[in-house]
């Protein structure tokens, strides 16, 4: 499978502070793959290097054969790289459709005549079809998640970055969730790279896992194996002496 990110040499640092230090990734085309390390593992930074809301100190971004580095955040979702944030962030005073309606209307995708057609298209497929109308403080928190990424969604994304899609929600919406991100990665084609703090539901969606710690990836591979490295256990579950215990506190 062909690499559709790649990233080489990244580092960030805010004083002396390293928030990514050196890293280099391979995002293959098609798949699913997870991120997870503990809080200011550098994940979010990460993300933030990847879609050009931060300009990286070092190193460089391709999508595909096309160099994000030194774009910006606008720029970068025009060519295919959509994302979500940890904190919904919808835009306050509009009603849902309309909060879509503004994803559809990236130049790569743009159509006026067709634009409110196409945001009642894509909230149908995240189950949010009869809220259209709702101003979106009406929304709870799993459905703000759906229009997060309906909102994604309209932007034709090739590559869609979701930061912590699970946070927050109950058993039934996480289920939800699940489903149709499995739905747009194996039916849409959309090739996703997320980053979960919630194991359980993560590991049945990533068919690869990255690790970070300290600004750095620590372990690359099939999340079953990965989770068993010392390493992994070390930094994300830390000392505790019940290690069962931490991993369930981890999925909660």
């Amino acid at each position: 499978m062909s690499a559709l990110l790649q990233a080489t040499g990244l580092s960030k640092h805010f004083g002396g502070v390293y928030a990514i230090r050196n890293i280099s990734l391979s995002i293959s085309a098609g798949k699913i793959t997870g991120i997870v390390g503990p809080n200011g593992a550098g994940k979010t930074t990460l993300f933030d290097l990847l879609t050009g809301f931060l300009p990286a100190d070092r190193g460089e971004v391709r999508l595909g054969d096309t160099l994000l580095t030194g774009k910006g955040a606008d720029r970068i979702v025009n060519l295919g790289c959509a994302r979500t944030f940890q904190l919904c962030r919808p835009f306050a005073g509009m009603s849902v459709v309309q909060n879509v309606m503004v994803g559809c209307l990236a130049p790569r995708v743009r159509d006026f005549k067709t634009t409110h057609v196409r945001a009642l298209h894509l909230l149908e497929g995240v189950g949010l079809r009869d809220k259209a109308a709702l101003p979106v403080h009406a929304l709870s928190q799993g459905d703000l998640r759906r229009l997060e990424i309906a909102r994604a969604l309209g932007t034709k994304p090739l590559l869609l970055l979701l930061d912590e899609p699970f946070s927050g929600l109950g058993a039934h919406e996480a289920e939800t969730l699940s489903a149709l991100i499995r739905q747009l990665n194996r039916h849409e084609g959309i090739t996703v790279l997320m980053i979960e703090h919630r194991l359980r539901d993560l590991m049945l969606l990533a068919e690869r896992l990255l690790v970070m710690d300290s600004g750095k990836v620590i372990a690359d591979g099939e999340p079953d194996a990965v989770m068993r490295e010392p390493s992994v256990v070390a930094a994300y579950i830390g000392t505790r002496e019940n290690g069962h215990a931490a991993a369930r506190d981890t999925e909660s």
